[in-house]
């Protein structure tokens, strides 16, 4: 959870590194978050659906962010090894 919370902090940097336990951990915890709505929204028979697309929204850049430092750490620049 901690890893979570430290790259959404971290949503602007895209010159540093990510090791590969955090990256898998926030995969791992928004995956559980997103699926964690669903099944809530499921199971009380509410629409989440507005609420779920911010949640993603809300997501994107530094999920984006984090790809592109994960990419600086295996030292890959746009699809192409240095």
């Amino acid at each position: 959870m901690n890893c979570y919370f430290a790259e959404l902090k971290r949503f602007l940097d895209f010159k540093g590194r990510t090791d590969n336990r955090s990256y898998w951990m926030y995969m791992l915890t928004a995956f559980i978050f997103s699926m964690g709505a669903i099944s809530l929204s499921e199971f009380m028979k509410i629409d989440f659906r507005a609420i779920l697309q911010l949640y993603f929204l809300f997501l994107l850049v530094p999920t984006i962010t984090l790809h592109i430092r994960r990419y600086n750490d295996l030292k890959v620049k746009y699809g192409k090894k240095k």
